[in-house]
């Protein structure tokens, strides 16, 4: 039942479920078998779960994750108290970029970027790919093929491999002489976003996802 609840929809799901394994014991059936189910179900959601915090007297404690930039809280913990914002702050700013992760953006109608970690390589790989937007929205590629989130691309205009995310934003946004004529201001900070996090990844063996 979790799994159809959950599985059809393509967002953050966010329970708030009871933790009855500190307290006594029940002393009759019913009780102990719902105590039995509860724990049960809380250990399958948790296992599912990106992220997992026990909560006592309003105060959080991080039982599993989080998965969104564990890096801003790991880095004001290895700060030794240098840092100005606290672990919490770092977890609470951590989570608000997940949440701006998950808001809808509209396309660039001129085309797109797809960005990777070429471990082979040990270098940033960016490609540019023109598209076109009709009346309805919908973007198709130059042959008329409509494209879709998780359909194959077509052939990029432009490619970059570049060693850092300064490098490869300076190829795209300053010396790329269609730059200006493509590109939005959004889409630029996009790039910008996109390639530091890869570039975290490229030196430090983390999986990159594009958002």
């Amino acid at each position: 039942e979790f799994d159809k609840l959950t599985s059809p929809w393509n967002c953050t799901y966010v329970f708030v479920t009871n933790e009855l394994g500190s307290g006594t014991h029940a002393h009759d059936h019913t009780t102990r078998k719902f105590v039995d189910a509860q724990g049960w179900f809380n250990q399958y959601v948790a296992k599912k779960a990106g992220a997992v915090f026990h909560m006592v007297c309003g105060t959080p404690t991080t039982i599993k994750g989080p998965l969104w930039k564990p890096d801003l809280s790991t880095a004001v913990w290895a700060s030794g108290g240098r840092a100005l914002p606290t672990v919490e702050e770092a977890q609470r700013a951590g989570m608000l970029d997940h949440y701006l992760s998950k808001r809808e953006m509209a396309m660039d109608p001129k085309g797109y970027f797809k960005f990777k970690v070429d471990t082979e390589k040990k270098c940033l790989f960016a490609s540019y790919h023109s598209c076109i937007m009709n009346d309805k929205g919908e973007f198709f590629d130059l042959e008329g093929n409509k494209l879709t989130c998780h359909g194959k691309s077509p052939e990029p205009v432009k490619t970059w491999e570049c060693r850092t995310a300064k490098e490869m934003t300076t190829e795209i946004l300053e010396d790329w002489d269609m730059a200006a004529k493509v590109l939005t201001i959004g889409h630029g900070g996009y790039i910008g976003r996109e390639v530091q996090k890869a570039e975290d990844a490229l030196y430090s063996g983390k999986t990159y996802r594009q958002d």
